[in-house]
């Protein structure tokens, strides 16, 4: 059996971009995937789902109850999950679906009051998963975008809209989101910064260390060098850390230094930094660095007797014993890592680190990561 991952959101969160990106990921790291989305436009059975998008049974959403518009989508998906990838599927592929039920959750709760929403909602996870047998997803993504900016990028397109892309729906649709991630329990990733701008895909990778120890139960405090806990990422993107250096106990089990530019400058030029890591390091505490950040422990000196990796071409920086090309090397007390493509080994190897192995790997499995990654 294998697993499903399904990506969804309004009208230009990104889910047809995040889902081609985890694809080719997975593919990369040698995963047995397939990539789906839905509807499926090319098929015969998606015929009722096009004619209802164009307005054929009316130009409002509404003038199609939510269940016989939700049985249009489900019959595709039924179409496609027969035909196209249930053989995978049953082989242990990790299927990627841009869209899915989901899709009808959202934008068919629109249509009803709020006292049918609990009716609407077991009726549609009866409908889909046990009458037409397909898949229960074993992860859901929600990618939230403000309605403002989903309505000003389906502008951008220039194309048709569709019945669904007005903004009195739209609005509808995410309130209908939120208060299916809450039923459902999806996990929600907001793909704006707090200017309101589209979040690029590299800042999105770089929280990886801090979402997955978080996820695990690992205690996670972000902190800034500076006076001010607001850091501005490599892509414009400012971040909200928890407290700033100074404000730290020094009681920590484990630092962690990401790494991008100029951010792993910055940090090689913080005295007080350098000074902490160094203590830490000499009691035996974990300290852990990704992409460029492990060259700020080789020029300290840490790495002298150790083996360890970094970023492609920062190796001359790494002063290390033996400098490795795995994705992720942890030697005595020090981690380190490649980059953002190595993002999940490095952050389940360190929750394994504070959790323990079992933790870990509970968690790879909820995620759809592989064991044999780790």
């Amino acid at each position: 059996m294998g697993k499903l991952i399904v990506i969804d959101g309004l009208d230009g969160s990104g889910k047809n971009t995040q889902s081609k990106l985890l694809f080719q990921r997975l593919s990369r790291e040698g995963v047995f995937t397939r990539l789906v989305s839905f509807p499926d436009y090319e098929s015969p059975a998606c015929g009722p789902v096009k004619m209802y998008l164009n307005g054929d049974f009316g130009s409002d959403p509404e003038d199609v109850n939510s269940y016989a518009a939700s049985a249009f989508f489900a019959v595709d998906r039924f179409a496609s999950f027969r035909l196209n990838w249930k053989e995978d599927y049953d082989r242990g592929a990790v299927i990627i679906a841009n869209r899915y039920t989901t899709a009808n959750a959202i934008h068919q709760l629109t249509k009803l009051p709020e006292r049918e929403h609990q009716a609407y909602l077991s009726w549609l996870y009866d409908f889909e998963f046990a009458k037409l047998g397909l898949p229960v997803p074993d992860l859901t993504l929600l990618l939230k975008v403000p309605v403002e900016k989903s309505l000003e990028l389906i502008e951008k397109r220039g194309e048709k809209k569709d019945i669904h892309e007005n903004g009195e729906h739209l609005r509808k649709a995410y309130l209908a989101a939120e208060t299916c991630a809450r039923q459902w329990g999806w996990q929600s990733l907001s793909c704006v910064n707090e200017k309101g701008e589209m979040l690029s895909v590299e800042e999105i990778e770089a929280i990886t260390p801090i979402d997955v120890l978080r996820r695990g139960g690992a205690e996670v405090r972000t902190c800034s060098i500076d006076s001010s806990p607001l850091v501005t990422g490599a892509h414009g993107v400012p971040l909200q850390a928890d407290t700033v250096l100074k404000e730290l106990s020094g009681d920590e089990d484990v630092i962690l230094l990401p790494g991008g530019m100029p951010g792993t400058l910055n940090l090689k030029g913080c005295e007080a930094l350098i000074l902490r890591i160094r203590r830490h390091a000499e009691k035996g505490g974990i300290v852990a660095a990704i992409c460029a950040a492990p060259t700020i422990l080789g020029e300290m000196g840490l790495l002298a007797d150790r083996e360890a990796t970094c970023y492609p071409g920062m190796e001359k920086g790494l002063f290390c014993r033996k400098v490795s090309k795995e994705k992720t090397v942890l030697s005595g007390n020090i981690l380190t890592s490649r980059g953002a493509g190595t993002a999940f080994d490095f952050s389940l190897r360190l929750l394994a680190l504070l959790k323990g192995e079992e933790v870990s790997r509970d968690l790879a499995r909820a995620m759809c990561f592989e064991e044999e990654k780790i």
